[in-house]
């Protein structure tokens, strides 16, 4: 897993630089908009279920 979050910000860094965007480092934010984003998908595809718990959310994965 922390191999592919440092793959993403080395990714999102360097598409800064070639974007000619400064300043060119990753922000937090970047990391949860993909983190957001890979969720919905997993969840669009049906390869996972969401529910809510008193605090937040639930994930597990569906079988198949």
């Amino acid at each position: 897993m922390e191999d592919v979050l440092l793959q993403f910000i080395k990714a999102k860094i360097e598409e800064r630089k070639k974007a000619k965007k400064h300043p060119t480092f990753c922000t937090l934010e970047d990391v949860r908009a993909e983190y957001t984003r890979a969720l919905n998908q997993l969840w669009k595809d049906g390869k996972i279920e969401v529910g809510e718990t008193i605090n937040g959310k639930w994930i597990i994965p569906k079988n198949g």
